[in-house]
């Protein structure tokens, strides 16, 4: 959260005030800077959140607001009043809704139920602080087909402990996988391959080892640590255990859920490793997809013999029905990608509003083709620049690049099928693509 304050939109007023004083014409253009980049933008660290504020703020710098017809909103409810008396601005105020509607932020209406849904897991998981692990066990045990005994703390996450340990997948064997995959010039991805089972080896004894260690402590064969004590608390709450996300993949899943998706991404990398490199990548399975980018453009740089940095990417978003039987002359197909804040209209092949009560939409496969930056065959005036998270939380730590660490890349998609609605449109409802769900 950005700490915007009372002073940025006295300045900003100010600032209007003086340039409609001092010109003869609105200076749009300049008032849209030094509000968007300036007074409000200065605070936003994100460059994706800063490109939101200068779209929004588009929408009241521009000559059309002194169109009557002109509206803030798409239902018309919205819009700025003709100029009249105090009386007819106070009736006008007393006019729109008492609910403010997500409209009035240029968001789609599942951003009420998102906002819900996020105030009752907040509200759920201070209940379960308050209650503490010994009350979160035994609301657990409510359910228990023998209502007289219910489990103890100890016998909840004992149970959940041992059913983890033996879903638990073998850690990798990279002496042998490296002579099978080796290090190669002119296939990158073996290294790419190599470097993410070392991390997924790393993740996969934290998570044994602190669930063989916490059914020890159990027993009182080790000492029972504040890992451990985190990793119990887990198992009791469903929350993902810190020293597990200390070693981890970015991901907001609770634990279960987590370890499931652990497994899914440990089944792709042995079907890779037993079957050869795939004709589709599962682009949520890595722990560092810019790695697995890299390693695809890099391909392509040293198979034409140019500099990586004069490869840009080409994208074609195909049918959702697609499965490859071969790879592709170039570049690598993706799929596993969903849409937040709007969907992918498979039919047109374009960004459509979502369906009601539908938050996430399944995003279609997509072929990543680099081709050098004087190829480049976009026309983005009919393309919509959606930026990929990892996760729907869309934040982490500022890198040297000025990315979060949480943004991947940006994906160019065509952003309207009959010119309904422009790039600036699906800016303003917050329109991104992320590698994984939160349940």
């Amino acid at each position: 959260m950005y700490g915007f304050s009372e002073p940025d939109r006295d300045i900003s007023r100010q600032q209007l005030r003086n340039f409609l004083d001092e010109f003869e014409g609105v200076p749009y253009a300049a008032l849209n800077y030094m509000v968007a980049e300036a007074n409000y933008g200065g605070r936003v660290t994100d460059g994706q959140d800063r490109r939101a504020i200068v779209e929004i703020l588009k929408g009241f710098y521009t000559p059309q607001i002194l169109d009557p017809e002109y509206k803030f909103s798409i239902s018309g409810i919205y819009y700025s009043p003709e100029v009249g008396p105090l009386s007819s601005y106070m009736d006008f105020i007393k006019s729109l809704p008492i609910s403010t509607t997500p409209e009035v932020f240029w968001l789609h209406n599942n951003a009420s139920l998102t906002a819900a849904i996020s105030e009752a897991l907040y509200i759920m998981r201070t209940a379960v602080l308050m209650m503490g692990s010994f009350g979160a066990a035994a609301a657990s045990a409510d359910d228990d087909e023998d209502v007289g005994k219910q489990k103890t703390p100890e016998e909840t996450y004992s149970e959940i402990a041992t059913d983890l340990v033996g879903r638990t997948p073998d850690v990798f064997d990279l002496t042998v996988i490296l002579r099978q995959y080796p290090v190669l010039y002119d296939q990158c991805l073996n290294t790419v391959l190599l470097m993410e089972l070392g991390k997924f080896n790393k993740l996969q004894k934290k998570i044994k080892d602190t669930c063989v260690n916490l059914l020890k402590a159990v027993k009182g064969l080790v000492v029972f640590s504040p890992e451990l004590e985190q990793v119990a608390d887990g198992c009791l709450t469903n929350k993902t255990p810190g020293p597990w996300m200390g070693v981890s993949y970015p991901s907001l899943k609770p634990l279960l859920s987590y370890f499931d998706d652990f497994i899914l991404r440990m089944k792709f990398m042995q079907k890779w490793i037993r079957d050869g490199i795939p004709f589709m990548f599962w682009f949520s399975a890595y722990f560092f997809q810019q790695a697995f980018l890299t390693g695809v453009l890099q391909n392509y740089a040293r198979k034409d013999k140019i500099a990586i940095d004069r490869c840009m990417w080409n994208f074609e978003v195909l049918k959702a029905a697609f499965v490859p039987t071969e790879h592709p002359e170039c570049g690598a197909y993706i799929n596993g990608l969903f849409m937040d804040g709007a969907r992918w209209d498979d039919d047109n092949m374009c960004v459509a509003d979502s369906f009601p009560k539908v938050l996430w939409s399944e995003m279609a496969p997509v072929l990543l083709k680099p081709i050098e930056k004087s190829m480049d065959a976009h026309d983005m005036d009919k393309m919509y620049n959606a930026p990929i998270y990892k996760t729907s939380e869309r934040k982490g730590v500022l890198s040297t690049s000025g990315h979060s660490s949480n943004f991947i890349m940006w994906l160019a998609i065509p952003h309207s099928c009959q010119g309904i609605h422009s790039e600036n449109f699906w800016t303003k409802r917050g329109v991104a693509l992320i590698s994984q769900t939160d349940d």
